[in-house]
């Protein structure tokens, strides 16, 4: 699905300051924005939609209600999302997922209080029910249609700062923003790279995990508290683990 994508763009200050940023940040092709409704719905039901966890699915459909041209107003936007999330196979994503970044989502949070319960209930259903029934029945149940992810934790990303974005870092620290570039998706979990001075001399390299706000605030420390992320950040020579 990253080919759907285009690379983010590199800009100056924290990649959470925007409200809105969370599903701008890794800009659709131009072609993808261009499909109308009908193709989207196709698309993010499809067998063949090839995706990394199924929570990319769910990034996928708030990247294109809000990139979208097609869309002339939030409540356009609100109709789009419920048909659309017939679509998805919300019993295949992540549990911190769900709890981190769905019910945040301000297109679900916008709908009735009913729907992310059925999301959660749907979940859990269809997670636990073969475990609950007897070994001669357990093979016979049917869970839905299939988890289209590649099954794999790891995400790699390659990526680097050209010279004139980090050229701001060269003046006196008082004044400096730090800059960042949106890299990717993690299981579904915008990524960026952040650089910034931590001393006269001296530059930081950061990795940010975005998440909607809640309550239209900002979630000072990311997804830290909800969800669990290992980064191993490899820059020249230097290899340093992280964890958020």
């Amino acid at each position: 699905m990253s080919g759907l994508f285009e690379e983010g763009t590199t800009e100056g200050g924290h990649p959470a300051d925007k409200s809105d940023v969370i599903y701008t940040c890794l800009s659709l092709r131009p072609d993808v924005k261009e499909f109308p409704a009908g193709v989207m719905e196709v698309l993010l039901g499809s067998e063949k939609l090839q995706l990394r966890s199924e929570n990319d699915a769910y990034y996928l459909m708030c990247a294109w209600l809000l990139q979208s041209e097609h869309i002339s107003d939030q409540e356009e936007r609100q109709v789009l999302f419920k048909s659309f999330c017939r679509q998805l196979r919300f019993h295949f994503m992540s549990q911190d997922f769900l709890g981190a970044f769905v019910t945040a989502c301000p297109y679900a949070r916008a709908s009735e209080f009913d729907f992310l319960l059925d999301i959660m209930r749907c979940s859990h259903t269809r997670r636990t029910l073969p475990q609950n029934l007897p070994d001669s029945q357990r093979k016979r149940v049917k869970v839905g249609k299939e988890d289209r992810s590649m099954g794999n934790l790891t995400c790699t990303f390659k990526n680097s700062f050209n010279l004139a974005a980090l050229l701001p870092l060269k003046k006196d620290l008082e004044d400096l923003a730090p800059v960042y570039k949106y890299i990717g998706l993690a299981w579904g979990f915008p990524v960026a790279i952040q650089v910034k001075h931590e001393a006269e001399g001296t530059l930081g390299i950061y990795v940010y995990v975005g998440m909607p706000p809640r309550q239209g605030l900002r979630v000072e420390g990311g997804v830290g508290s909800r969800t669990a992320f290992e980064f191993t950040l490899k820059a020249g020579k230097e290899i340093n683990t992280l964890r958020t």
